[in-house]
């Protein structure tokens, strides 16, 4: 399905739900990077790579063009140099007296983030990944990382040209969840205190926003409450309308979209038999996968017994997929949307064979869990929020076999929510924490979590803000990323009046918003985000009485 006149794709958008009430209440969330948490405090590094642009010379080398960011201070702390290295540890050297791959010989306090560039640079040949690391001169290597696809023209924080390859072309998706993981961590940086806004006037009142880069911005797509969509293409603080292929969906349904640099396709089109409480996913092969009104999975043409949630979001991560199952109303809270909740989670591996995941004496309370490395071990860890009516809810963590590794303290009353919403590195000294909101319909707490042993501790708290509406199915009115370019993590979310959107930053101290935007209105949408080149971000909002609120970097 071809969109008229839309650019060329350089960036990709890579894909949480909150809630707590006064007699009931519900919870969560889609992939992200990985970070590396423990029980003790990680490397204070933070010298960040934003950008890579890797370029194939006619001899065969490569010239490597690398974005840098750090808070150099002068000569006693200031990034020092980068590296590429190989999958298996060995670092690229052109001069091998350097102890990098580029040394960065001055501090660069004046002009932050700084782009250096390194040529000569060797690639084995049969090696199609590299990463690119930058070193502090007081900690050492620690901060952002880009991993760089050599067989690909773009990616997350990265550009490829290639002598005499075919580019293969890159896939993006827009979903409201934000990642295909189900952790609303985003890559990228904006300053949203200082970006001006731009506001769009729509047909009707907003319900879903996603979105995707594209080579001069962004195209947006908002799905209204009578479920007509709209498009925009917004560039350089303009916007123009765009010609969708596609007109409406059922009323509610989270839209999810993917474009390859030439077609913007609504996946749900594509899967007439999806569920109209949930969005189909595209898989690596290109099929797409969805649950039907039934509960059955389907993957193509294929067929899987799995007993979904009516309203499960798939996730996807490393070939397999991961949803939740089993619905039962044994816990009627009912603040998602419906008084069916989840009690098992089902993992379908690369192999197509399902593996069922039970939870005794209680429910699943949400749409999806978050599926990311917790521990820093390598391996996916899964996130949930279980509830009962003697303990209410509290976060847990399972490995992909189903063992029971860590798990918070329960609220300790029945009918009352937490709502998960990310794992990033929020920690002082870059320590991966887990944050969540406590009863977001009832005062509502933003609480970060440290693993620690078989617990998971509260390390900072702070009152006054949701991340849920109450009775819907929008669980991603938050995400984390750098939304104040100030080089670390933050929680963006809205106030309880959903009339601002405050940025939580996490102290030394504990947590405190550090500034709040107003919406000139009330938030009716999820928040939408798209990882743009260059290590930027884009951030929409829906605002009620028809207004899609944009910030551009």
């Amino acid at each position: 399905m071809k969109t008229p006149a839309l650019p060329h794709l350089v960036l990709l958008l890579l894909l949480l739900f909150i809630s707590g009430c006064g007699g009931a209440d519900p919870v969560t969330p889609i992939s992200t990077p990985t970070v590396k948490p423990t029980s003790t405090p990680v490397s204070q590094a933070n010298a960040d790579v934003r950008f890579v642009q890797a370029v194939e010379e006619d001899d065969g080398s490569w010239t490597f063009h690398v974005r840098v960011a750090h808070p150099d201070t002068g000569w006693e702390d200031y990034a020092d140099g980068w590296d590429v290295v190989l999958p298996d540890g060995t670092v690229l050297l052109p001069d091998p007296d350097s102890p990098f791959t580029r040394l960065l010989v001055h501090p660069h306090e004046n002009e932050q983030p700084f782009t250096r560039s390194q040529s000569g640079i060797e690639i084995p040949e049969g090696i199609d990944t590299v990463t690119v690391r930058a070193h502090d001169l007081v900690d050492g290597f620690g901060g952002q990382e880009v991993v760089v696809h050599l067989d690909q023209a773009a990616g997350l924080n990265f550009e490829v040209e290639r002598q005499n390859v075919e580019e293969t072309s890159t896939t993006y998706l827009g979903l409201t969840n934000q990642n295909e993981d189900g952790n609303r961590y985003v890559l990228g940086q904006i300053d949203l205190q200082n970006a001006a806004p731009l506001d769009i006037y729509l047909a009707g009142e907003p319900d879903w926003v996603v979105g995707v880069p594209a080579e001069q911005g962004v195209v947006w797509v908002v799905a209204l409450a009578d479920g007509r969509l709209q498009g925009f293409l917004v560039v350089d603080g303009d916007y123009s309308a765009v010609n969708l292929s596609f007109d409406a969906l059922p009323a509610g349904m989270p839209p999810a979209i993917s474009y390859d640099g030439e077609d913007l396709q609504l996946l749900n089109a594509l899967s007439p038999d999806s569920s109209p409480l949930t969005h189909p996913v595209l898989t690596p092969a290109g099929e797409v996968a969805t649950i039907d009104e039934a509960g059955e999975m389907m993957i193509g043409s294929d067929s899987l017994s799995s007993d979904a949630l009516p309203d499960a979001r798939i996730l996807q991560a490393d070939g397999a997929l991961l949803f939740f199952s089993g619905p039962t109303n044994k816990y009627d809270h009912g603040v998602l949307g419906d008084k069916l909740e989840a009690s098992t989670i089902t993992l379908v591996d690369t192999d197509g064979q399902l593996k069922t995941i039970s939870v005794e004496n209680a429910v699943i309370e949400g749409i999806a869990p978050i599926w990311a490395d917790l521990d820093g071990d390598g391996e996916r860890e899964i996130l949930v929020t279980v509830s009962s009516q003697a303990n209410g809810a509290q976060l847990v963590v399972y490995d992909q076999d189903g063992k029971l590794l860590a798990q918070g303290d329960a609220i300790g009353t029945g009918y009352r929510w937490r709502h998960q919403i990310a794992a990033a590195p929020f920690g002082p000294n870059g320590e991966l924490e887990i944050v969540d909101v406590l009863t977001p319909h009832l005062g509502g707490i933003v609480e970060f979590f440290r693993w620690e042993d078989d617990q998971l501790v509260k390390t900072a708290e702070v009152p006054g803000y949701t991340s849920h509406e109450i009775y819907t199915r929008n669980l991603d009115m938050a995400f984390a990323a750098d939304v104040d370019a100030d080089g670390k993590v933050e929680l963006l979310l809205p106030n309880q009046q959903r009339t601002t959107l405050a940025v939580i930053d996490r102290t030394a101290d504990g947590a405190q918003a550090a500034f709040e935007i107003p919406l000139d209105g009330t938030l009716v949408t999820n928040l939408g985000t798209v990882s743009l080149p260059l290590g930027e971000l884009a951030v929409a909002a829906g605002v009620q009485h028809g207004v899609l609120r944009v910030w551009m970097p």
